[in-house]
């Protein structure tokens, strides 16, 4: 099949390149599929490119990405697919995620993918574009949602292929990278997925998309995509989206031991849970290349952490 994946960051462009995006190009492109992706963040014009695209290339299956702060475009875009071109339009990302049925009501999407997508997009690229057999889907029939049952988590992360970065822009990404302050070339890298924690602030989104067990990457696969990071691109730093990156100590303290054999030059930061961390872990990491730690911190009352965000972490 050939398919025509699109990230409608139209406005407020960041350096964080879509790596979900990315994931699912990899995933299709390994399986032999043709694909490009239409990213909107550097296009200028872009609902007018994406037209010449539609009218000049013939696609198969057409996917958008919709996070709810890209919902106005993603519906222009939606729009202009159903407009040109023949192939079915799918929905995916957050926003459908957490309303299938919102999504499901903006023309020009024919269905939606839940959650985590790299097993749904496979089955339905195998199913030739029949989203109705291909669990992880929903769809309207008579006005009513159609749900084709659960997505199928990828267990193994290691299974993935890296990321297609090589579909995105990735040097005005690491242009304007600032994750690690001003004057570094960068860009952004997941190890895990899934958040454990019972909690008021972890969003309805990430828990649907990333299941509710954390999934980590090997230490060794890592590394390897930090080599290929350094020879494609040669970045100064890097960042990892990861929910909480101290859940498990033994995994990091060999992934830092790893990092540190491969002397690759890069400084990275991490986000980290009020609670986890401690002085020697964070000493081994920082002698691995840490530079910056994020901790979120949402309130300085500790009536609030426990009544409201339920967190079971004290100040």
């Amino acid at each position: 099949m050939k398919l025509l994946l699109i990230f409608p960051r139209f406005k407020h462009p960041s350096g964080d390149p879509p790596l979900g995006v990315a994931y699912l190009a990899a995933t299709l492109e390994r399986a032999g599929h043709e694909v490009e992706v239409f990213d909107g963040t550097f296009t200028p014009r872009p609902l007018q490119l994406l037209e010449r695209t539609l009218t000049e290339q013939a696609f198969d299956a057409i996917g958008i990405s919709i996070p709810t702060s890209m919902l106005t475009d993603a519906a222009a875009v939606a729009q202009m697919c159903a407009a040109h071109s023949r192939a079915p339009v799918f929905a995916g990302g957050p926003h459908p995620t957490i309303d299938p049925a919102g999504a499901l009501r903006i023309d020009g999407i024919d269905a939606v993918m839940i959650g985590e997508a790299e097993r749904t997009v496979m089955r339905l690229a195998e199913a030739g574009g029949d989203y109705t057999t291909v669990p992880g889907m929903a769809y309207l029939r008579d006005g009513e949602v159609i749900l084709t049952g659960e997505p199928e988590l990828v267990e193994d992360l290691d299974e993935l292929p890296l990321p297609a970065r090589h579909l995105l822009d990735m040097d005005s990404y690491m242009r304007l990278w600032d994750r690690l302050g001003p004057g570094l070339r960068g860009t952004s890298i997941l190890a895990s997925r899934g958040c454990p924690f019972d909690r008021a602030d972890s969003t309805p989104a990430l828990r649907s998309f990333l299941g509710t067990r954390v999934r980590r990457r090997s230490p060794e696969s890592i590394v390897a995509e930090l080599v290929e990071l350094k020879r494609a691109w040669d970045p100064d730093g890097v960042m990892w989206l990861d929910d909480s990156f101290m859940l498990n100590r033994p995994w990091v303290i060999k992934l830092c031991d790893m990092i540190m054999e491969a002397d690759l030059g890069i400084v990275w930061g991490c986000s980290i849970r009020a609670g986890l961390a401690d002085h020697d872990m964070l000493e081994q990491m920082k002698r691995a290349g840490l530079r910056s730690v994020h901790v979120r911190i949402e309130t300085g009352s500790q009536r609030v952490l426990d009544e409201v965000y339920q967190k079971g972490v004290t100040i």
